[in-house]
């Protein structure tokens, strides 16, 4: 985060796993890679589970890929969400989504790739600073 504006800060990069890197390796590996040659950290944020399992899974895929990165973070399960998430007006799968947002808020990410509509509309409502990129079929919208 910014601290003087506390804005997110531009260095910092997320990118979700299913239907973005999946979808298009090579663009997200030679992101990834120059994001950190500049200087910025690269956070993974995915809405796969959080388990031993699937995280081994995913840090193995996310190797073979070519995609480097600082951090990877998994949802908690559903049940977590419903007793952090301060937001009572979102419903249950509002909620477990938001912990994304709430993790880019938190750690201050500035740019953020998903695929998924309703991810980018959690983010355009509860986070606006930060630039959400809707990444549907490997390429951009807005």
């Amino acid at each position: 985060m910014d601290k003087l504006n506390n804005q997110p800060s531009k260095l910092d990069l997320g990118i979700d796993i299913d239907g973005v890197i999946t979808d298009s390796p090579e663009f997200f590996a030679s992101l990834s890679n120059r994001w950190q040659q500049e200087g910025g950290r690269v956070h993974i944020v995915s809405s796969r589970s959080d388990n031993l399992e699937t995280r081994r899974a995913s840090l193995n895929e996310l190797g073979a890929l070519g995609i480097v990165f600082d951090q990877l973070y998994l949802l908690p399960s559903i049940e977590i969400a419903q007793k952090c998430c301060p937001l009572s007006s979102l419903n249950w799968y509002q909620k477990h989504l938001w912990q994304k947002v709430d993790y880019c808020i938190k750690h201050g990410i500035g740019h953020f790739y998903d695929d998924d509509a309703k991810v980018v509309e959690l983010f355009r409502l509860i986070a606006p600073g930060i630039k959400i990129v809707h990444y549907v079929d490997g390429t951009n919208s807005a």
